[in-house]
């Protein structure tokens, strides 16, 4: 019951953050903007949209970047010259990725990534929704709405996951006979 409770509580403050945050979201992204938010300032949410704005500005810095990014070793160190630049010292301290999978990757690799990235979620989407395969459907959801607050193909435990289980649910696909309608 008492971790129950401890649970909630941690759900209910995380809610209560993004509520605060969407109250103040002017003055909070004004701050962000202007380099005034201290380091105890930050909550989750807050952070993440720091570390958007600073992800943004990475990919936006130049046409090369936003067609090729800055290549697979170079982001934690582009990162945090765009989080000193910026007094952005959560960022430098923590070391943090932009926590987000499509703007890592569009860091990363590029629009041409990103787009291989959403191609592999979207085509096999509209794929189990076609063939009412509700459990591919739900992970490509899940795996997709998770990558928005999360650089989930970043860290062992999110590859090995995602690949597992993409890789039984596609087999499991092409495995199964489809029932024609004739």
């Amino acid at each position: 019951s008492f971790f129950i409770e401890m649970g909630l509580a941690d759900i209910f403050n995380r809610f209560k953050q993004i509520e605060t945050t969407i109250q103040n979201e002017q003055q909070i992204a004004t701050a962000i903007g202007d380099n005034k938010v201290a380091t105890e300032d930050y909550n989750s949410t807050t952070s993440r949209m720091a570390l958007w704005k600073y992800a943004t500005e990475l990919i936006t810095r130049s046409p090369k970047t936003i067609l090729f990014g800055v290549g697979t070793g170079d982001i934690k160190d582009e990162l945090r010259s765009v989080y000193v630049k910026n007094n952005f010292q959560k960022g430098v301290d923590e070391n943090y990725n932009p926590h987000n999978q499509y703007l890592h990757t569009c860091v990363v690799i590029g629009l041409p990534g990103v787009a291989i990235l959403l191609l592999m979620l979207l085509l096999p989407l509209k794929q189990a929704i076609k063939n009412n395969n509700l459990v591919f459907a739900l992970f490509l959801m899940v795996i997709g709405l998770n990558a928005l607050t999360e650089s989930i193909l970043e860290v062992q435990n999110g590859i090995i996951f995602f690949c597992m289980m993409y890789g039984l649910l596609v087999a499991e696909t092409c495995l199964t006979p489809q029932k024609n309608s004739v």
